[in-house]
């Protein structure tokens, strides 16, 4: 019995060797390399994967035995076969089974369907892997027919094949799918197997700057990446907008939204990205009715306890009228002591900010190195602030602006109303990772930290360097000019961190020879 099945084997193995093997050609008959992978399964049931690039008008020869069954894989049926498994399981037909009429045969990409892409995408894309904030400029250039660049120090090639881009970068293979000529979606696998995904988008070129008018109809109250934004703006464009106060109030009195610092935006900034710096031109912050409100009494943190245990919380009113006639405020009911009170009209916003991280971020009553809510009162006509950026787009926010304030918003509210304002922006590749500001008669960095020791060190720290890098001073030469004319000011007391800037006069800074 065992003699008959040994002879049996033997007999079905014969037959499996001696099974004709037929020729196919495989002929790119285009003007483009063509990304061509072949998942065989041969009449044994084993499977086979045949991977090549086919230049233009390239043949590629493979010969398989009789009824073996070719599929022709896209990227993604590829990667699903190189992992080991059954591409007959997802239900998907062969493209070709070779039979026993056929000796030689040649297949034409074309005929079979598969087109390729002779779009052009060369140009500035910014590769953005995972949902996070890991990104990088890689320039794609055509060479021949593949598209090149560097990612992370590494050269790469790849092929589009229909609106799929393929290459290697090390040991890991990306493949992603033109969303759009600008826009690139897709996975990585590293030598674990690991996926992950990725994005790419394509930067905008030769935009000419425009002027935009936009009219607020909601508002928000955190600087957050995940708000669908208002506007989509270039280097060079201009906005005229408005903001509501602090307890959401307009221009016409009339309490639109919640309160809480609601603001206007979010603005993107089209080819931003985390490292770049955007330069907020600050054309003109106007008042746009004829009152304001303020708080009554000075912040607790501001005072020693001694002070606090017998305060008599006394009341007065605290609306005030703005005439912008005579460029000053007055209180609308004032008490005997505040009669002949004057508050010069020095508008400007408290609050301009970008999205401090991914997702919803922070409140619109915080600051940090992203601005927010910085109560900084220069930022007001003819001024221009830099703010780094965390999120690719930015996502700019303004509000909070104040008819006038001194030092710190010692009353926790300061002179709070509506705005009109106007504003330009630019896209500056600087690298630097505080507020900076910029008028005609001053430069200032702003310090935000949570106590203010660490607040001015942030401050000296960066002006110093500032210093060293845009004037070309030594250490003991930016030493001197901090030294002897370096002005500090505490722009904000109130919420969690404490603002301290640092500025130098440019009447110092034009007697420098190095700048």
């Amino acid at each position: 019995m065992k003699k008959s099945i040994l002879l049996v084997v033997l007999f079905i193995q014969a037959l499996v060797y001696s099974q004709k093997n037929i020729k196919i050609n495989f002929v790119n008959d285009s003007k483009d390399v063509y990304h061509l992978a072949l998942i065989c399964y041969t009449p044994d049931g084993k499977s086979q994967t045949r991977v090549s690039d086919l230049k233009p008008f390239e043949i590629k020869s493979y010969s398989f035995p009789e009824k073996t069954e070719i599929f022709i894989a896209n990227f993604a049926q590829e990667a699903f076969a190189m992992k080991g498994n059954d591409i007959k399981q997802t239900g998907v037909e062969p493209n070709i089974i070779l039979t026993d009429k056929e000796n030689d045969t040649s297949v034409k990409l074309s005929f079979l369907g598969f087109k390729t892409n002779t779009n052009d995408y060369s140009g500035i894309w910014q590769f953005n892997l995972g949902d996070n904030d890991i990104v990088q400029r890689v320039e794609l250039k055509k060479k021949n027919d593949l598209f090149c660049g560097v990612f992370f120090g590494q050269n790469f090639c790849g092929a589009v094949i229909g609106d799929v881009f393929k290459f290697k970068i090390a040991d890991f293979d990306y493949t992603g799918k033109f969303v759009s000529n600008t826009k690139l979606e897709g996975t990585f696998i590293d030598k674990e197997g690991t996926v992950s995904k990725w994005k790419a988008l394509k930067e905008t070129e030769n935009q000419k700057p425009k002027s935009y008018f936009y009219e607020p109809t909601q508002f928000c109250r955190n600087y957050s990446s995940l708000e669908k934004p208002v506007l989509n703006l270039v280097s060079g464009d201009t906005v005229s907008t408005s903001t509501v106060d602090a307890s959401g109030t307009d221009k016409n009195s009339k309490k639109v939204t919640w309160g809480g610092n609601p603001l206007t935006g979010p603005f993107y900034i089209e080819n931003s990205m985390p490292g770049d710096i955007i330069a907020i031109k600050i054309i003109s912050v106007k008042t746009n009715r004829g009152w304001a409100f303020s708080g009554r009494n000075i912040v607790e943190n501001a005072l020693e306890t001694s002070y606090l245990s017998n305060k008599k919380n006394e009341r007065i009113d605290n609306s005030w009228l703005i005439d912008t006639k005579n460029n000053y405020l007055k209180m609308e009911s004032p008490s005997n002591g505040l009669k002949n009170y004057r508050i010069p009209l020095t508008p400007f916003l408290g609050c301009v900010g970008v999205a401090s991280s991914l997702g919803t971020g922070v409140s619109s009553r915080d600051s940090g190195n992203f601005g927010g809510n910085m109560e900084e009162k220069t930022i007001t006509d003819g001024s221009t602030l830099y703010l780094p950026i965390s999120v690719q787009g930015a996502y700019l926010y303004f509000g909070d602006g104040h008819a006038a304030q001194g030092d710190g918003e010692l009353t926790g509210n300061a002179m709070e109303t509506s705005m009109d304002i106007q504003f330009s922006v630019e896209l500056v590749k600087n690298k630097y990772h505080i507020p900076r500001v910029e008028s005609n008669d001053f430069i200032k960095s702003i310090g935000i930290a949570a106590t203010l020791d660490q607040a001015m060190k942030i401050a000296t720290t960066d002006l110093t360097r500032w210093l060293e890098s845009e004037f070309k001073l030594k250490e003991p030469e930016a030493a001197m000019i901090m030294g002897f004319s370096v002005v500090y000011e505490i722009p904000d007391l109130v919420g969690s961190n404490i603002s301290v800037t640092a500025k130098i006069d440019k009447k110092v800074l034009n007697s420098l020879q190095n700048k």
